[in-house]
């Protein structure tokens, strides 16, 4: 019989073409075999998608639109994102990396950056809801104020619904990265969501001290 398991499937293994709906379908399965095999096809064009579309979102509070045209909003966004954006995750990776120790995680990381960039599936199908929310108010999407009346009721409606996707797609966004790092450290979710907050708590608390003394 154990000459047999040589020829055995090995079903932890996932198609390249599966492997996208299998992340947002069957996240733990999907995590178990990035891990397990370093999978790491489409990697930078994740981390590029994805650092655009931070870039996007960053240009929407910022209320970018209110000094610049359309296109300069969408160039910028486009330049700055797909260049430096991914830098931004690569910190975060190492952070999680470096305070899932105290947890005794272990994973280095480049472990943690490919559970990110997987896990950033939702942000960049955010990114697609964003483009078509741009078609429908053009450069009022950018701006402080948006009046939606003078666009008519479909449009208003068809707006908000696509709001509310771009939710629900930033809440499984996070959903997925506390599974692949829970994966990845070999951690229960509940320490896993806890070492997906620390590397923010560990900016922000400094921060907030140096404001208060200040």
């Amino acid at each position: 019989m154990e000459n047999f398991k040589e020829f055995e499937p090995d079903h932890d293994v996932i198609e390249d073409n599966e492997l996208f709906k299998t992340v947002l379908l069957d996240p733990k399965k999907a995590f178990k075999f990035i891990h397990k095999y370093e999978y790491e096809n489409h990697l930078k064009l994740l981390l590029v998608l994805a650092g655009i579309s931070s870039t996007f979102d960053r240009a929407v509070n910022n209320n970018s639109g209110d000094n610049m045209s359309l296109g300069g909003v969408i160039a910028l966004s486009v330049i700055i994102g797909g260049l430096l954006g991914w830098i931004s995750y690569y910190i975060y990776a190492a952070l999680i990396s470096w305070t899932g120790g105290w947890l005794n995680g272990s994973a280095r990381t480049s472990e943690v950056l490919r559970i990110i960039a997987y896990a950033n599936i939702p942000v960049i199908l955010a990114l697609i809801i964003m483009i078509f929310q741009i078609l429908l108010v053009g450069n009022s999407y950018f701006q402080s104020t948006i009046y939606l009346d003078d666009y008519g009721t479909a449009i208003t409606i068809v707006y908000y619904g696509l709001a509310i996707a771009q939710l629900g797609l930033g809440i499984w966004n996070v959903f997925l990265l506390v599974i692949g790092v829970a994966e990845a450290q070999q951690f229960g979710y509940g320490k896993a969501f806890l070492n997906v907050i620390l590397p923010i708590l560990v900016i922000a608390v400094p921060i907030l001290l140096i404001i208060f003394l200040l």
